[in-house]
């Protein structure tokens, strides 16, 4: 009866270890399952912060062109602007010849 219950109690002890190693596998793989789906996220993420990082140089790129664009606006503004004054300017500057040669006339009359 001692051998039958020592091979009963060693029975148990090899059955609690095995269920024991099944346990820790089990535990492992389950960790290693998170492992792989934290790194999935983190592939996701850098990929979507890429798509980011893609979609503001876009909005950076098209705002600098456009203040650009409207910077030569405002440049070919102020030069038509200021060929205009000179126009004014000269066109005063005879004003005030033929203003000053009339008044000349009209003092020798």
């Amino acid at each position: 009866m001692n051998t039958h219950c020592s091979l009963t109690a060693i029975s148990l002890y090899c059955f609690i270890s095995a269920a024991l190693l099944l346990l820790s596998v089990f535990f492992m793989l389950a960790n290693y399952t998170v492992i792989l789906m934290l790194i999935r996220n983190t592939c996701n993420i850098m990929v979507q912060r890429k798509r980011l990082y893609a979609d503001i140089f876009d909005v950076c790129d098209f705002v600098c062109q456009s203040l650009h664009a409207d910077l030569n606006d405002a440049v070919k503004d102020r030069e038509e602007f200021k060929r205009q004054m000179q126009d004014y300017i000269v066109e005063v500057k005879r004003c005030q010849e033929l203003l000053s040669s009339k008044a000349c006339l009209s003092s020798l009359l």
